[in-house]
């Protein structure tokens, strides 16, 4: 078997850490998954802020979008950045907004998780990027309808189901946003907590990806996992639920992996022959969505097949409420077995005691494994040890590798800020984008 090298670019100051006052390691101050990473900066967002780009003097663009806005290549005409608008005044976004923390593993593909709730920057996870034989497709690419939402019903109260968003594009509006997002990033986590007056529920995510210090073989698994915390802030039982949702972005085909998640598959297999089209080989594979961990024993999770969006979220609100599958089965796209799907989902209920709390960990893999340089496959080096992104997901899926990944991360954060550095160059090395 022929080793695949990696072209991503990441970097550590290392030699500046050999003169640091490391310590042994730092307590983590909470016991759930993802609570032990720690974090510097925040931004906060709310519902009903609006952003927009404007350019600014520059002789480099990275190509940076808003819902479309903005150029997508160089130019030395200036730089699209994003801005607050406050009346008449242009300032400065929340930390987050602009940039956040790389989610994924060394020079494997990324996604970010922005302080308005959107996954962001989806760059070279579908083999997007300068060295794609198509140029339409070498740039990275905002996801508006891949998104997250939550839902609680309580006796007594009106079941809420709400986008975990405080911007959403107009055409997504009816899906409802949470009042506030806080955001927190470190490489290599980063965490949005949710502030809603309607929710029976206090929420935070930590989304991480794979990061062992010297162990670069346990930092390129292509997964990112997303840990939900709940907090029931009633007097009374509530059932909290969460949706991971994703549009079909490469043209292909969805299908469900068991109760587990939902697959996302485009093209043929690995094993297809050397003389297909660069372009085409070039965006074959699959994307996971699915379920780590649920709390509680008596958790459901229900994988969603629908035609768009919205239907999607109408099933979520009906699984949400404590519909059983049979009813479901009627609001989304199964009678075809899926064939007519636009968009995959994974779905999770959990119960919580009275002023209880409760988790979900879900995840994202994939497997994309022809990274075209013209006509050469240079694949990729996670080709080495997985299959396809359902592979992945059962592999590196476990809770108790999601807990090995956390501390791991934490460790490299204890690096970078258990030291008598500066400030200002502990934040620069841990990455609090």
């Amino acid at each position: 078997m022929s080793l695949r090298i990696s072209n991503g670019r990441h970097f550590c100051l290392m030699i500046l850490l050999a003169f640091a006052r490391a310590s042994e390691g730092f307590k983590p101050r909470f016991s759930a998954p993802g609570n032990k990473f720690r974090f510097l900066n925040e931004g906060t967002t709310k519902k009903g802020d609006t952003y927009l780009i404007r350019s600014v003097p520059s002789i480099y663009n990275e190509g940076y979008t808003f819902y479309g806005q903005g150029r997508t290549k160089y130019s030395v005409g200036g730089l699209d950045y994003l801005y607050q608008a406050r009346g008449e005044e242009y300032v400065a976004p929340p930390s987050g907004m602009r940039s956040a923390v790389p989610l994924g593993p060394m020079g494997e593909g990324a996604v970010e998780l922005r302080a308005d709730g959107r996954l962001a920057d989806w760059g070279t996870i579908f083999n997007n990027a300068p060295y794609t034989p198509d140029p339409s497709w070498a740039r990275k690419i905002d996801i508006d309808e891949a998104m997250f939402a939550l839902a609680t019903k309580s006796r007594g109260r009106k079941p809420v189901a709400k986008a975990m968003r405080t911007t959403l594009p107009e055409r997504l509006h009816s899906l409802g946003m949470v009042d506030e997002l806080t955001y927190n990033g470190g490489f290599p986590a980063a965490r949005l907590r949710v502030t809603d007056a309607d929710l029976d529920v206090d929420a935070s995510l930590t989304a991480f990806g794979e990061f062992a210090v010297h162990q670069p073989e346990n930092s390129t698994a292509p997964i990112v996992f997303f840990s939900f915390h709940f907090k029931n802030k009633r007097k009374w039982p509530v059932n909290a639920s969460v949706l991971f949702s994703m549009p079909d972005v490469l043209n292909g085909t969805f299908k469900k992996w068991g109760q587990r998640g939902v697959t996302l598959n485009r093209g043929a297999k690995t094993s297809d022959s050397e003389g297909s089209d660069p372009v085409e080989r070039n965006k074959w594979g699959n994307l996971t969505l699915s379920v780590v961990e649920a709390s509680h024993g008596s958790s459901t999770f229900y994988p969603i097949l629908a035609q768009n969006l919205s239907q999607a979220f109408s099933t979520f609100q009906a699984f949400s409420s404590g519909k059983g599958s049979s009813e479901l089965a009627n609001v989304s796209t199964e009678g075809d077995g899926g064939a007519t799907a636009q968009t995959g989902a994974i779905s999770v209920r959990v119960p919580l005691e009275a002023k209880g709390n409760g988790h979900v960990i879900l995840a994202l893999s994939w497997f994309f494994p022809h990274r075209m340089w013209g006509s050469v496959d240079l694949g990729h080096f996670y080709q080495n040890f997985y299959n396809s992104s359902e592979h992945v997901a059962e592999k590196e899926g476990t809770p108790a590798h999601v807990r090995e990944v956390e501390e791991s991360g934490s460790k490299w954060q204890a690096l970078c800020l258990n030291n008598s550095f500066p400030a200002f160059l502990q934040d620069v090395l841990m990455n609090s984008a």
